[in-house]
């Protein structure tokens, strides 16, 4: 089942809407994977922090800023489903800085 971006109403514009919305892209790009698909993956690399479907879920729909593993785990994982996928450590780097600023500016 595919996760909508969450509306203008649940998640406003800002630093933690531009790291909602760049995670969706990455999400697209991948395919759009379910929960299980992707937290079973993650589970299966034992270099990755574990993430649950649902946590995998919540930061798709910006329920919340999660801690930095659990978001570094959901993105090299989508990034290694993509069709194209980018360069890992520049990725995860400008996501981390998305996750800095998103941080930064949570109440």
């Amino acid at each position: 089942m595919h996760i909508s971006r969450p509306g203008l109403d649940t998640v406003p514009p800002g630093p933690f809407r531009d790291l909602v919305d760049a995670l969706h892209e990455l999400y697209l790009n991948a395919g759009c994977p379910s929960g299980r698909v992707v937290s079973t993956s993650i589970y299966r690399d034992r270099s990755l922090e574990v993430v649950s479907h649902e946590t995998y879920r919540a930061a798709l729909r910006g329920a919340y800023l999660l801690s930095w593993p659990k978001y570094h785990s959901i993105i090299v994982e989508l990034n290694r489903r993509s069709r194209a996928p980018l360069d890992e450590a520049v990725l995860v780097a400008e996501f981390q800085a998305r996750w800095r600023h998103a941080r930064a500016n949570s109440p």
